[in-house]
């Protein structure tokens, strides 16, 4: 097998409230055969001082600036959640401008492009927004986070969740993915991702779907396994 060490690259799309720190545990387990490339939108993390985001079209943008320069070698999508839905809508980005596709897109703890009954979380006061979040396990630890953290957070979820909530017969409803392998993991414990992944709507590949033990959240604890996973399909299957 061809060693593709040194070109393919791993980029990871943020989940809401995410930043280039969220995958961390992740990446220590895909390095050194993966070199990863976490992204985060503006507002938060080493981008805290840029103003947020609340169009997908502009956060597509933004992140297509950031990563066009990387393009000419291999490279795969890793999203969670909300990064699933910009790993997406970012290949069709792509496509347009002209520029090879990822090899693989591996989407995350979402069931599909579009939520079936969307719910409009950014517009609840905030005792209500915290406590969605908490009964749906929406956010890692986020029943112990501080009146002074939540502050912060608050303004960049509600930016994040506006930010998913596209209609599916506007203007990105129109658009279907490209011929592009895709791998769908799952927790199996998670109350937000509930329904059957309808990934298979939205791209002319046929999705495989993997189940780990877990919530939403299930990659904090499976890393190592989830890593495996990725690096297996990208390395025995892509490059076999």
């Amino acid at each position: 097998m061809q060693d593709y060490n040194n070109q393919l690259r791993l980029f990871m799309l943020p989940f809401a409230g995410g930043n280039v720190y969220s995958y961390r545990l992740l990446e220590n387990e895909l390095a050194p055969k993966l070199q990863t490339h976490p992204l985060e939108l503006p507002g938060r993390g080493r981008r805290f001082t840029e103003a947020l985001i609340t169009d997908i079209a502009t956060a597509v943008d933004d992140l297509f600036n950031h990563i066009r320069e990387y393009l000419g070698n291999p490279y795969a999508f890793f999203g969670h959640s909300m990064g699933s839905v910009l790993a997406c809508l970012l290949t069709t980005k792509i496509k347009q401008e002209g520029y090879p596709l990822p090899v693989h897109i591996f989407c995350s703890g979402r069931s599909g492009l579009w939520n079936a009954h969307p719910e409009p979380w950014y517009l609840l006061p905030s005792d209500a927004f915290w406590k969605k979040i908490n009964d749906l396990g929406g956010l890692p630890l986020s029943n112990d986070l501080n009146d002074e953290i939540r502050t912060i957070f608050e303004p960049i979820l509600r930016a994040d969740f506006r930010l998913v909530q596209i209609p599916e017969k506007g203007e990105f409803g129109k658009r279907y993915l490209v011929d592009v392998p895709m791998t769908v993991f799952l927790g199996k414990d998670d109350r937000i991702t509930t329904e059957p992944s309808s990934w298979h709507r939205h791209t002319q590949c046929s999705p495989r779907v993997v189940y780990f033990e877990g919530n939403h959240f299930y990659f904090l604890d499976q890393y190592t396994m989830l890593a495996e996973y990725i690096k297996n399909i990208l390395f025995d299957h892509v490059y076999s």
